[in-house]
């Protein structure tokens, strides 16, 4: 038995990069990983070398219990209908993961120069993806005493919108 046998762990932006790393150290370390990503190929599609077409696939050849869905967490209803799924099929969440994120202006480096559209889009994506998640997951969480934990790279973090504890998931030992 691994230190996190029988634990649910959800990755938001766990298709790639940051969160493909904390989703499979998570999973060595024997949670069921539940990767939510807008776009569950984009591993593949940014170079990174996968032994399936998804992450979820990946993790499964490894031995790694995965699911996956696809969903747009910068809509509220779509990311609380996510967390309603996981419930219903897996009973709890114990980890959060919020990796979800990213920089999608239209080329504008410099926060004065940034759109206004740009600027919300941005907000929408960093900070109000793990609101969103965060809102969903903490009743499920709470319910136990889980833990919500914070990865968030982005200029716009915010220590934890549900008071959770902060900590980084790739450094559990």
């Amino acid at each position: 038995m691994t230190k996190l046998s029988g634990n649910v762990a959800v990755v938001t932006g766990g298709a790639r990069g940051l969160g493909r790393a904390a989703a499979h150290r998570l999973g060595m370390l024997g949670a069921h990983i539940v990767i939510l990503d807008v776009n569950l190929t984009a591993a593949t599609q940014y170079g990174e070398e996968l032994s399936a077409e998804t992450i979820a696939g990946d993790l499964r050849s490894r031995g790694i219990s995965c699911s996956e869905i696809q969903v747009d967490l910068t809509k509220k209803a779509e990311t609380d209908e996510a967390f309603s799924n996981i419930t219903n099929e897996l009973g709890r969440v114990d980890i959060l993961v919020n990796v979800a994120g990213g920089l999608t202006t239209s080329g504008a480096g410099q926060a004065a120069e940034i759109s206004a559209e740009d600027m919300r889009v941005n907000m929408d994506l960093n900070l109000m993806t793990t609101v969103h998640c965060c809102q969903a997951a903490a009743p499920i969480m709470r319910s136990s005493w889980r833990r919500l934990n914070e990865l968030e790279p982005s200029p716009f973090s915010i220590a934890s919108p549900c008071q959770g504890a902060v900590s980084l998931a790739l450094n559990i030992t």
